[in-house]
């Protein structure tokens, strides 16, 4: 089987012996290159020990160098521009791999040359391909990046547009203080679970509701509750604008009298006024943001956000522009999909029928807030609620909201380009029960 497998992939012993950077002479690249004045520079990307390859147009690998980044970088700049001098046209090839490349592919792009990106996945699955051997290390790395280019495996690298810097830019700063209040949320419903375990049934730290910060700001226990009771009862009125039932400001002041929780001690009561007070902190700061973002789409973004963002929120249309770009870019709405990842794959092999699952190969930023929206059309569309109620017969609800996902993001590219969106173009309503939904479904989506 294996004398068979080589016939078809003829695989040889490779040398992977790498040089400095000082040692390479420009002059002896362009007499092996010979008559051919056209290269490519394939990098594997390091946060600072960096190798490149010198390879000719079909793939294979003359030279492999190494340097530091970014103390030997204006090194290996030169040797680029020493073979742009010469004549030799340059393609450069990396992997699309985090933010540590960034530098590079900007000094590249600045001076004009072409830069193509391969799918890191794809160069983890030729390493056995290739040579014979699963080994995986920098200099194998090059010259996989160079035969993959060779056979058009890659994509070029797509400048960022100035919507797409500024929506990017939205989304990475609400995420950045949306991380730490959800791990306050943990702190702060571990703390009322131990000290006033009767007022869990009153409150969701989850979501956006400011009154149980306030009360715990100035009231960190039920101690504390029960003996101001008045105060804690204008204070609940103020905070609510008077939305607040006296019933219920009733029972949430009664729950104090007689708590079953572990007494607070003063560093305790400390501990919660300052975690509710980051809290609060935290949640301004994000609102600014998302005021910031709502304004960004009404005012100066483009017209393809603006309809996406009707359609699934801000924040959410953002995050798609950000990580996949203009939806109408796109040749097909399938190709957005697999873009973001949500395209599906199979595993199985003789008898065995594997179980579908997305790739997970786009953005998991994109992904997250997608199933965010998916989730308030399950909420707010009766047809997607209906749908994704059949769909949760006999499978689990994640997988049914995946599923809605995958429907909503076909329904991008066409959105963007200004048509209404329409759930029933997207579902077969022929097939649904549009009655009213469980207590449940509602429960779920909320």
């Amino acid at each position: 089987m294996r004398h068979c497998m080589e016939e078809v992939i003829p695989v040889k012993k490779r040398s992977y012996r790498t040089i400095a950077i000082q040692d390479v002479k420009v002059d002896d690249v362009v007499a092996v290159l010979g008559a051919e004045h056209r290269a490519m520079l394939a990098i594997d990307i390091a946060k600072e020990k960096m190798v490149f390859g010198i390879a000719s147009s079909s793939g294979e690998t003359l030279k492999l160098v190494r340097f530091e980044h970014p103390r030997q970088t204006r090194e290996f700049l030169g040797v680029v521009d020493g073979l742009k001098q010469a004549g030799v046209e340059l393609d450069i090839v990396m992997e699309a791999t985090g933010s540590y490349g960034d530098v590079l592919c900007y000094q590249m792009t600045t001076r004009g040359l072409a830069v193509h990106f391969v799918d890191p996945k794809r160069c983890h699955d030729a390493s056995m391909v290739f040579d014979g051997v699963p080994s995986q290390h920098d200099p194998k790395a090059c010259t996989i990046l160079a035969q993959l280019h060779a056979r058009g495996l890659s994509k070029r690298y797509r400048s960022r547009g100035d919507d797409e810097k500024r929506a990017r830019s939205l989304v990475d700063r609400q995420r950045l203080l949306a991380r730490p209040l959800r791990q306050l949320v943990g702190t702060l419903e571990g703390l009322v679970a131990t000290y006033w375990p009767e007022l869990m049934a009153h409150i969701d730290l989850s979501a956006r509701t400011r009154w149980p910060l306030e009360l715990l700001a100035t009231y960190p226990g039920p101690a504390a509750v029960a003996a101001d009771e008045e105060g804690a009862r204008v204070l609940l009125r103020r905070v609510t604008r008077g939305a607040m039932r006296a019933a219920r400001i009733a029972e949430i002041v009664a729950a104090s009298r007689h708590s079953l929780g572990v007494p607070v001690e003063p560093a305790v009561e400390q501990l919660v006024q300052t975690t509710v007070r980051t809290m609060l902190h935290l949640r301004e700061e994000i609102a600014k943001v998302e005021k910031e973002a709502d304004a960004f789409v009404a005012e100066e973004a483009a017209a393809g956000v603006k309809h996406v963002a009707r359609m699934i929120g801000t924040m959410s249309a953002l995050a798609v522009f950000a990580d996949a770009g203009d939806p109408t870019a796109y040749k097909a709405p399938a190709a957005l999909q697999k873009a973001l990842g949500l395209n599906l794959r199979e595993r199985s092999s003789g008898e065995h029928k594997g179980k579908l699952h997305i790739t997970k190969r786009g953005s998991a930023r994109a992904r997250q807030y997608l199933y965010f929206a998916a989730m308030r059309f399950v909420r707010d569309d009766a047809v997607v609620r209906a749908w994704f109620a059949k769909r949760c017969v006999g499978g689990t609800k994640v997988r049914a909201l995946v599923a809605v996902m995958r429907k909503l993001v076909l329904a991008l590219p066409h959105v963007a380009r200004g048509k209404p969106f329409d759930s029933k173009k997207l579902f077969d309503v022929r097939r649904l029960d549009l009655a009213a939904p469980t207590h449940d479904e509602v429960a779920m989506a909320n």
